[in-house]
């Protein structure tokens, strides 16, 4: 069986990202996750994206290669890539959330990874520990995908 890893990045859109442009872009990046078997969660809001990523290392840079070169991304930062023994969100192909569109206790986890992602004192492992925290925080309440 290949070795997993889970991958964690930021990205700023190049314009705002409405909520119907992000289901539709959910919607085509679980297509093509599941067919790559890569799996994870998109956050967005006020233009930044932050993604936990879940697969092979050559999917996983191979998707990573593709982000990059997105027009609708100007700047993309990986903060972490660590291997893993199993998923952490096995089935989910692309869950989606649009921060802007949730309660405040959200929105400030949100604003809250976003600083702790450019720590310095954080190692990767924790860069990566850190977002599966908040997004477990914020899972139960935010039931609906984007």
């Amino acid at each position: 069986m290949p070795q997993l890893f889970q991958t964690i990045y930021h990205s700023t859109s190049s314009g705002p990202v409405s909520r119907p442009a992000l289901e539709e872009l959910a919607r085509v990046a679980g297509e093509r996750n599941a067919e790559r078997e890569l799996t994870g969660v998109l956050l967005y809001g006020w233009q930044n994206f932050v993604q936990l990523l879940e697969g092979t290392a050559d999917r996983t840079f191979e998707l990573l290669g593709r982000i990059a070169k997105d027009r609708r991304c100007q700047t993309v930062q990986v903060h972490a890539i660590r291997p893993v023994p199993r998923r952490t969100y096995d089935g989910w192909a692309m869950q989606t959330w649009h921060v802007q569109e949730t309660d405040e206790t959200f929105r400030i986890t949100f604003a809250q990874l976003l600083l702790e992602l450019q720590s310095d004192a954080l190692t990767p492992d924790e860069r990566i520990d850190l977002a599966i925290k908040h997004i477990e925080e914020i899972k139960p309440t935010f039931g609906n995908a984007a």
